[in-house]
């Protein structure tokens, strides 16, 4: 084992995973051995490097709070932080040196966005912990162009580590063009596509992938594009590491578990992927620990090459959460002979019974649930700098009242990017209400532009505070208001492109199109072909003096008839997949900042009772007579789920 402990025949059991000659044993405290026989005369392990990485950071810089670790009992802990992760770096690379094992730590992209941390300091936070937390290398993932190039930029110049990308096409006239390289050079301030770092006998070569619709996804700017023959440039980039004398090649990628798997039988002689972007959860088979999140696959994921050898995927989840730990182990020939470790939760605080309750005093802390592991401690040096440069301003910032809710608004992942929720109603009525006066009669906006929810009160019958800090969370992205016209039919056609990526299965992998909307209501099939699942969609009449939301009626969309849409800017040009909206007439940015709308809205509507009001319709059974536009509301009612 990696961490160099005995274990007992009695403390594991072994399975076999069929994939190129893979043979998995399977501890049952979650740690592995898989040993591979795929390569012809493998020889004995010589070299033992050892990788701890993470992924989809999404500037988490203290603990994420109240994650449910189980539903029998229903459990929740803290998990993560940056300063509970580097006491645990510290701990594997103390641990990899006392085993002969070489240590290499990495990131595999979105380091950027997501909480107040990164709206206050652009990634500079960030960047302070990562340097001193020592990362050796990080990919570039699509949210470190949230906030443009010069953020990117900065980010860069301050690393201490190499930041890759061999799929950016960045003009030399472009501000990140300016500092662009084949090979990185943190040192000279330029990111690259490749890098070789030397550990002990061996040269590691790492090369970097960004999504290749980062475009559509962010806002890089002009002169930077992303280039989608991630095959072949992978290929290029391994043969370009062997040429420079690299023993064994990593690719760093932040391209989805699902591209990933999809990437290596296109290619040869990469050892490992270490991936992000997906947000997938991976677990040793057999691994029961009450982690956070159900597996979405085996850590790691073996997948044959173009030559039939199997290279282990590896993937961390998300926030920080949990920290990946493997250890590749090679022959003299380089050979991938076998692969130990484990990916487990950082934990933290949040044993309160229940966690994180607003009693006073404190209730006493609760017993650990079985497989549950202590708080990590956090590391006092990083600790101190996250209490005293940044959590007052941070704090300063969450603590400014500007209404109240008497319910929780949903914006968690899975629920804004598969269904109606109220949070999405809130804000694409303070969409249309801010812009009325412009005609705006339908709002539709992304559910991946939702970013978390905003809590309600513990107790009924009473209401809880929101802040700014709260809509500055759900809202990170600094998108304006924007308005443009669009045909009935082109309304359908965005609705066509918001359902078309809906995963049903696993809901926290549906993509961040899915519409939530305003004025309208539609019915979808995720049944049908893509392209053709909207069943129904209803708009509201346009009426006079209405007294109530009791008055408004819908009737059909009108497939000729024009409305005036709300949107956001990064929709507006495209993003997402709304190509359609590139189709629509009378284009106009208000430049009001959607957080500032949606605060403004709530401030007005306070305190906020919101609920579902069956905008969005899924149909739930398949029945061949629905076949038109026609349907009716009566007739699907009892075949969906809302």
């Amino acid at each position: 084992m990696s961490s160099g402990s005995k274990i007992s025949r009695r403390a594991f059991f072994r399975k076999t995973l069929a994939a190129g000659g893979a043979t998995l044993f399977v501890y049952a405290n979650g740690r592995y051995r898989m040993t591979f026989a795929n390569t012809g005369a493998v020889g004995a392990a010589n070299y033992l490097l050892r990788i701890v990485h993470t992924n989809d950071h999404h500037a988490r810089i203290e603990p994420v709070k109240d994650v449910s670790i189980s539903s029998s009992p229903a459990t929740t802990r803290n998990l993560g932080g940056v300063a509970r992760r580097k006491t645990l770096i510290d701990a594997k690379k103390a641990d990899a040196l006392a085993n002969s094992q070489e240590f290499l730590l990495v990131d595999a992209g979105d380091v950027f966005q997501g909480t107040l941390y990164f709206n206050k300091f652009q990634g500079q936070a960030d960047l302070r912990f990562y340097n001193l937390m020592g990362y050796e290398a990080m990919a570039i993932g699509n949210h470190e162009f949230d906030s443009g190039q010069q953020t990117l930029i900065d980010f860069i110049k301050g690393a201490n580590f190499p930041i890759l990308s061999a799929n950016i096409d960045a003009q030399p006239s472009s501000l990140l063009g300016a500092i662009a390289a084949e090979v990185a050079d943190p040192g000279a301030d330029k990111w690259g596509k490749r890098v070789i770092i030397t550990k002990g006998a061996k040269k590691i070569g790492l090369f970097g992938m960004t999504p290749p619709d980062t475009g559509i996804l962010s806002s890089p700017g002009a002169g930077v594009t992303f280039l989608t023959d991630l095959a072949g440039i992978a290929q290029a980039q391994i043969n370009a590491l062997k040429a420079d004398g690299a023993d064994i090649v990593i690719g760093l990628t932040h391209i989805g578990y699902d591209a990933d798997q999809a990437l290596v039988p296109q290619v040869s002689g990469l050892s490992a992927i270490v991936g992000g972007h997906s947000h997938t959860p991976l677990r040793p088979t057999g691994d029961t620990t009450p982690a956070g999140s159900a597996p979405a696959g085996p850590y790691p994921t073996p997948v044959n090459d173009k030559d039939g050898k199997s290279v282990p995927i590896f993937t961390d989840w998300e926030w920080g959460k949990w920290l990946g730990d493997f250890t590749l182990e090679f022959d003299a020939g380089n050979n991938l002979v076998a692969v130990a470790g484990t990916v487990g939760p950082v934990w933290a605080d949040g044993l309160g019974v229940p966690p994180n309750t607003q009693d006073k005093p404190p209730k006493p802390q609760r017993a650990l649930i079985a497989g549950e592991g202590p708080d990590v401690g956090a590391d006092p040096a990083l600790q101190a700098i996250i209490e005293t440069d940044y959590q007052p301003a941070v704090i300063a910032l969450e603590q400014q009242v500007i209404g109240s809710t008497a319910v929780l608004l949903d914006g968690e992942r899975p629920s804004v990017r598969n269904f109606e929720t109220n949070l999405g109603n809130l804000i694409a009525d303070a969409m249309i209400e801010r812009t009325k006066s412009s005609g705006t009669r339908l709002a539709i906006t992304n559910g991946g532009g939702i970013r978390a929810s905003i809590k309600g009160p513990i107790a009924p019958a009473v209401t809880d505070p929101v802040t700014v800090g709260e809509v500055l969370t759900v809202l990170p992205f600094g998108n304006t208001v924007s308005l443009l016209t669009l045909t009935g039919a082109q309304v359908i056609a965005a609705l066509e492109n918001g359902v078309s990526q809906v995963n049903v299965t696993t809901p926290s992998s549906s993509a961040g199109r899915f519409p939530q909307v305003g004025g309208m209501q539609f019915v979808w099939d995720p049944k049908r072909p893509v392209g053709s699942r909207i069943v129904s969609v209803m708009v509201q009449k346009v009426t006079v003096n209405a007294q109530s939301a009791d008055a408004v009626e819908y009737e059909p969309i009108n497939p000729a008839g024009e409305y005036r849409v709300v949107t956001n800017n990064f929709m507006l040009t495209g993003g997402d997949g709304y190509s359609v909206f590139n189709q629509g007439t009378n284009k106009v940015d208000s430049g009001l900042i959607m957080a500032d709308v949606v605060a403004d809205y709530i401030t007005e509507k306070s305190p906020v009772n919101r609920g579902n009001e069956g905008r969005i319709t899924r149909v739930q059974a398949y029945f061949p007579f629905i076949a038109n536009q026609s349907v009716t509301s009566t007739l699907t009612s009892a075949l969906v789920i809302h």
